[in-house]
């Protein structure tokens, strides 16, 4: 059996029910940035309508930062993104990372809960 078209098959059967997704690179690390396009590119592939936030990891090593913030929002501005910079360590930008996600979730898919 070809594994590169099973693998297609089963990431097909795994995208089918998401409704959104962080895709979180390494600043430090041009590889995991580069990535992402090709990620975003199966995504895009396998599902309809899902929100994707990029968090962009490790903003406290700015000294060793390899992406830029420029080169970032390019990224996040061609593919529709909602871009955010966190730093795991403390957990700073986490919590907003998480709600963008759940609240961004629910806009786009229309299910928005009333709270009086």
């Amino acid at each position: 059996m070809n594994s590169k078209k099973n693998t297609g098959f089963l990431t097909k059967i795994g995208y089918q029910e998401v409704a959104g997704a962080l895709f979180i690179f390494d600043i430090t690390c041009r590889n995991s940035f580069k990535s992402l396009d090709q990620l975003l590119k199966d995504y895009k592939l396998n599902t309809s309508s899902i929100v994707i936030i990029l968090p962009a990891n490790k903003i406290d090593l700015q000294e060793q930062r390899k992406v830029s913030k420029l080169e970032a929002a390019q990224f996040v501005f061609e593919y529709s993104l909602v871009y955010l910079e966190t730093r795991a360590i403390d957990d700073y930008g986490i919590q907003q990372e998480m709600e963008q996600l759940a609240t961004s979730t629910l806009i786009r898919n229309h299910k928005i809960i009333a709270i009086n």
